[in-house]
């Protein structure tokens, strides 16, 4: 019978931050501009027309939408392998490390199945891999607060991001556009920080993990 057996994440952290490298370059840029943008469009009336807009301006909005547009694609890429790809190696090496259980396709669509069902429960399903991860004789001086600000700054910058899309689609007067601007450079501002937590938080959960997966293999020697 053929079980399950241990991944070094090393290669999938290294995949993730190919995708996590471009949005976080495209945030700084985003934020930048986004600023100028604000900046040179507070000469104008609050309820002018964006059509009525100079060429000039016309160009720095259209750029702008497209740094916007660009960077939350790029994110939502990087997110859609963080939760299907590497979570999924994550929580499969649990299983290697402390039960046998088949490696099936039945098993393999299970554990699909249980991680799509964890996204809904989040902070239980990182707080869950992140204790289970962690090597007993490791546990003192570890960052309890890493899991929960990762997740708190996820939600707010999702949800900013959001606000910021549906504002921006239905802007139609300067007023408005920075009513909806002003929501995308909070989503930027925490973005940034999401994507330095993501990389600390992927990395250290595989150094707990390799330790694990070492010192079972010293003790089964």
């Amino acid at each position: 019978m053929k079980y399950y057996r241990y991944t070094d994440l090393v290669w999938l952290n290294r995949c993730l931050y190919t995708l996590l490298f471009p949005p976080a370059v495209l945030t700084i840029i985003g934020l930048l501009h986004g600023l100028y943008s604000l900046q040179r469009l507070r000469g104008q009336s609050s309820l002018a027309a964006l059509d009525s807009l100079s060429p000039d301006l016309s160009q720095m909005l259209m750029l702008d939408g497209i740094l916007r547009v660009s960077q939350i694609s790029l994110t939502i890429l990087m997110l859609t392998f963080f939760a299907f790809c590497w979570l999924y190696y994550a929580k499969r090496n649990l299983i290697a490390l402390f039960q046998q259980v088949e490696h099936c396709l039945i098993n393999n669509l299970k554990q699909f199945a249980n991680l799509f069902i964890s996204i809904f429960f989040s902070l239980r399903m990182m707080r869950e891999l992140w204790r289970t991860s962690i090597p007993k004789n490791h546990r003192h001086g570890i960052q309890h607060w890493l899991v929960p600000v990762w997740w708190v700054i996820l939600i707010a910058a999702n949800t900013c991001k959001v606000v910021a899309v549906v504002l921006l689609a239905r802007a139609y007067t300067v007023g408005e556009w920075f009513n909806g601007y002003e929501w995308m450079l909070a989503a930027y501002c925490f973005y940034f920080p999401l994507y330095i937590l993501t990389w600390r938080l992927v990395n250290q959960l595989a150094r707990y993990q390799k330790i694990q997966w070492q010192q079972l293999m010293t003790q089964s020697a």
